[in-house]
C-alpha cells in the first residue's frame, strides 16, 4: 500500500521538518503498536472466556452437588425426605448436560403391624442446567402397577431434550407387578397407606419434591407443571387432576385403565370362580398352569398349520 506523505508544514521551520521517510517509520510504528494492543485484547478475551466457561462449569458441578448437601424439609404430609444420590450427567445424545437427583419419602416409617420398615416412595428429577431450562416441569407416570422410574424413561428423556426439568416416581414400592404391591414378605394384608400412595399421594409428593428441588438449583420455580402418562400413568393423571387440581396446570391422561363399577363386578365374578372356597381353594392349581398354556399353545399351532399354510409370519 503506498504512503502519501503531506510535506507542506508552514508552522516550522525547513530544517525542523520530517521527512517523509521519518513519517512513513512513524506509521509503522504506530502500526505496529496497534497490532500488538489488538493481539493482546484478543488473548485477553479468549483467556476470559475460558476463565468463564470453566467458572460455568463449576458453578453446574457445585449447583448439583448442593442438592445433596442442602436440608431439605419434608414436603406436604410425608414423614421423611432423604436425597440418596446426585449425578451430573454430561451433555449426550441430543439432551442438554443435567443434574440428576434421587431420593425417596417416607423411608423406614412403620407403616405394618408386623413392625417392617416401609420401603418409601421413590423419586427422580432431572434438572437441565439453567441455560438449556425452559422453565417448566414435566412428569411423567408408569405402566402397569407402576414401582419404577425406568419404564417412563422415554417419555422423560423427550421432555429433558426439549429443556423439561423431568420428575418419575414410582409410587411408593419397588417393581410393577401387582405382588411387589399387594404382596408382603411377613404374609399379612398390605398397608391401606401403602395403598394410597400407589393410588395417588406418591405422585402429590413427587412434584412437591420437585418443586423445592426446582427453587434450590435454578433460584425460582416452574412457569408452568404438566403431568403426562399412559395406562396406570393415566390414572395417576385423572387422579392428580381430581385429587389435587393445584399441582399441575395441565395432564394428559392417555389410555386410562379407570375401572368403572362394570368392570369392578367383573373381576368379582372372575375371582369367585377361580376361588370358589377363597385363596387357597384354587380351581386352577398353580402346578396345573404351565399344563394349560402348553395345551393352548399346541393347539393354536394346529390351527396356524392347517388355516393359514400359505401365510408366511416375519
Amino acid at each position: 500500500m503506498a504512503l502519501t506523505c503531506l510535506a507542506v508544514l508552514p508552522v516550522m521551520a525547513p530544517a525542523q521538518q520530517p521527512s517523509c521517510r521519518q513519517q512513513a517509520i512513524s506509521k509503522r510504528r504506530q502500526k505496529g503498536k496497534t497490532m500488538k494492543t489488538i493481539i493482546n485484547t484478543w488473548l485477553g478475551a479468549a483467556v476470559l472466556a475460558i476463565s468463564v466457561t470453566s467458572a460455568v462449569r463449576a458453578d453446574v458441578a457445585h449447583d448439583c452437588g448442593r442438592m445433596q448437601s442442602t436440608k431439605f424439609a419434608p414436603p406436604g404430609d410425608a414423614a421423611t425426605l432423604r436425597i440418596d444420590s446426585v449425578t451430573l450427567v454430561a451433555a449426550a445424545n441430543g439432551l442438554p448436560q443435567y443434574c440428576e437427583v434421587v431420593g425417596h419419602l417416607d423411608r423406614g416409617v412403620v407403616l405394618y403391624a408386623s413392625g417392617i420398615p416401609y420401603e418409601g416412595i421413590g423419586f427422580k428429577v432431572k434438572l437441565p442446567v439453567a441455560s438449556s431450562w425452559n422453565r417448566k416441569l414435566l412428569m411423567s407416570g408408569g405402566f402397569n402397577f407402576a414401582g419404577s422410574f425406568d419404564d417412563v424413561g422415554p417419555d422423560l428423556l423427550f421432555g429433558l431434550g426439549r429443556g423439561y426439568a423431568t420428575a418419575a416416581t414410582d409410587a411408593g414400592h419397588d417393581g410393577e407387578a401387582s405382588a411387589n404391591l399387594y404382596n408382603r414378605a411377613d404374609g399379612s394384608a398390605v398397608s391401606a397407606e401403602k395403598l394410597r400412595n400407589n393410588a395417588h399421594r406418591g405422585v402429590h409428593l413427587t412434584v412437591l419434591t420437585a418443586g423445592m428441588l426446582l427453587r434450590a438449583f435454578y433460584g425460582e420455580p416452574a412457569v408452568h407443571s404438566y403431568f403426562e402418562g399412559c395406562s396406570r400413568g393415566g390414572i395417576q393423571a385423572m387422579m392428580a387432576a381430581g385429587t389435587y387440581p393445584d399441582d399441575f396446570d395441565g395432564v394428559i391422561a392417555i389410555s386410562p385403565g379407570v375401572l368403572t363399577g362394570l368392570g369392578h363386578g367383573d373381576r368379582v365374578w372372575n375371582s369367585r370362580a377361580m376361588f370358589p372356597g377363597g385363596p387357597s381353594d384354587q380351581v386352577l392349581p398353580d402346578a396345573k398352569v404351565p399344563l394349560l398354556a402348553s395345551a393352548v399353545l399346541d393347539r393354536k399351532s394346529t390351527r396356524l398349520n392347517s388355516s393359514h399354510a400359505n401365510i408366511s409370519y416375519a
